[in-house]
């Protein structure tokens, strides 16, 4: 995104790649329907320069409501 006085991308303050441990838990309610949890923790900093930026890593916390569909054969 470029802003019409400063002509620099945000894009590049931060690495393409990161790096991260993912764990969750799903539990099954009734029939067909489930209630899942993850966090993803990053392990890697996203920015390009940490001692100008300060350091920064990703972390998800998601919650999922599942139906699961029966088909016939």
């Amino acid at each position: 995104m470029k802003n019409k006085s400063f002509d620099a991308s945000v894009i590049d303050n931060y690495k393409k790649f990161d790096l991260a441990i993912v764990g969750g838990l799903g539990f099954k309610l009734f029939k067909g329907l489930n209630i899942e949890t993850r966090y993803s923790l990053g392990l890697s900093q996203i920015r390009q320069n940490e001692t100008i930026f300060g350091a920064y890593k990703t972390r998800t916390f998601q919650i999922n409501l599942v139906y699961l569909l029966k088909l016939k054969k």
